[in-house]
This record gives structure tokens, sequence and C-alpha cells, in this order.
């Protein structure tokens, strides 16, 4: 279930960064050279919680970059990312996202490009069928 965190991440993001990014949304890399701005994620932790029936929930912290040539475009891009993630909730076929949180945020500049790092942790559980 939380493996397929990346799946929520895209929705949101395709949908609330289309003006900004298009479809420059990559998940661990960009694979090849693409415009600026762009945004990369990647999932860097699960913890699971288990009862006596197995998996109840896991709590999967995932960092989502903002790369851009400007710095104030890389600020504003990175706010509307907290934004779209930050508190949503939604159901998917086999797991749910019951809660996002902002657990940190990094900026550094490399290469000639603005990063702007926002960690956060998705609160996700399987649905049973």
């Amino acid at each position: 279930m939380s493996l397929s965190i990346g799946k929520h991440i895209r929705q949101v993001l395709s949908t609330s960064l289309k003006d900004e990014v298009g479809e420059r949304l990559y998940p661990i890399s960009t694979v090849k050279d693409t415009d600026f701005p762009f945004v990369v994620y990647d999932r860097s932790a699960i913890r699971t919680e288990y009862t006596k029936d197995g998996c109840a929930s896991d709590t999967v912290t995932v960092t989502v970059y903002v790369l851009t040539e400007n710095y104030s475009e890389g600020v504003a891009i990175a706010e509307k990312v907290r934004d779209s993630l930050e508190g949503v909730s939604k159901t998917y076929d086999n797991f749910a996202v019951d809660d996002c949180s902002l657990t940190g945020a990094d900026e550094a500049f490399n290469n000639n490009t603005f990063i702007q790092a926002l960690t956060f942790n998705f609160e996700t559980r399987l649905i049973y069928k």
C-alpha cells in the first residue's frame, strides 16, 4: 500500500502544479535532461504499525524537490506543493492516504539550480476487499 504513495503524489501535484511544471513530475530522477522548473519526489522511509491481524497502517516519508533557475519561483512552487499535499486525504483502489504533514524543509543551490526540498509524512492504510 504505502509503496504506491508516488501514485498519490503524482495525481495531486499534476493537477495543482499544471501551470507551473506541466508533466515535469518525476519519481526519483528525471532520467533525462528536462526543462526548468520541474519536481522530483522520492520515498525514503516506511514505518509500519502492526496489530494481531497484521499491518494496520504505515507512515511513509517522502521528500519532494522543486528545481528551478530562479529562487523566488522555486519558493512559490514549493509553497504550492505544501498547500496541495498537507492535510489531504484520498482513497484509491487498494490503499488510502489519511493524512499528510510537513516535517522538514531545506534549500540548496547546485549546478546553477535552486533546490527546495520538502519532507512529508503520509499516513496510509491498506483497503481490504
